[in-house]
């Protein structure tokens, strides 16, 4: 069962189709990064709306929805809309801003907007429970940040700089396979430790009583998921 399918199961019985606009969702159902693209979904079909940018890329990419290069968008989704008959809109109420939703009253008038949190809800529900693709990429992810470390070990030494040893761990997986990196890599030397979420700076590791303080803090590569 595909990832729209599980999803309405999750909603309730009287939501007929969703709009999915944040970054990390639209990838997490099309399987494509990007930083621009809405979905349109419907119990049957979905749709992924993408403009020339990414047009070439989606159609290669993207095979859980029907791609459409879109010059108008809110054109286009209320043509959808009215083509599959619909009365109803859900949107992600989480990522939404006033300004968006505005925009949306104002060119959707043909259905309802579903204003609250029922999908962005639902959507959290269904990504707490990974299904065997996600698990692989977790593995893989966790595989490539083990060997980075591994590597970072041999690098660090009396006199690289905090920043130093963030960019080379950084560098490393990459290197590994890694298309990104969680968050802002932590690397942290002598005081600088205490500060869970400390700033690697221009710091040098120095020795203290014959043993090398380093603290090197979230060690996270990515992987599509």
């Amino acid at each position: 069962m595909g990832r729209f399918e599980r999803l309405f199961e999750l909603l309730p019985d009287n939501v007929e189709s969703v709009l999915i606009t944040s970054d990390i969702n639209r990838r997490y159902f099309t399987g494509m990064k990007s930083s621009a693209g809405t979905v349109l979904a419907f119990r049957n079909k979905a749709y992924l709306l993408i403009d020339f940018r990414y047009i070439e890329k989606a159609r290669e990419t993207v095979k859980t929805a029907e791609v459409i290069e879109t010059k108008e968008l809110y054109k286009e989704i209320s043509a959808l809309l009215r083509q599959e008959g619909v009365k109803n809109l859900a949107i992600e109420a989480m990522d939404v801003t006033v300004s968006r939703l505005n925009v949306m009253k104002k060119h959707l008038k043909c259905v309802d907007i579903i204003e609250t949190d029922v999908l962005s809800n639902s959507i959290n529900k269904l990504r707490m429970i990974k299904d065997e693709e996600e698990m692989e990429y977790i593995r893989k992810a966790q595989e490539i940040a083990e060997s980075a470390f591994d590597d970072i070990l041999g690098f660090i030494k009396e006199g690289v700089t905090e920043r130093e040893i963030a960019l080379e761990l950084d560098r490393l997986m990459l290197e590994k396979g890694a298309e990104g990196i969680s968050f802002d890599t932590i690397a942290l030397a002598g005081e600088n430790t205490s500060m869970p979420h400390g700033v690697p700076s221009d710091k040098k590791v120095k020795r203290a009583n014959s043993f090398l303080w380093i603290s090197v803090r979230s060690i996270t590569a990515t992987t599509a998921i």
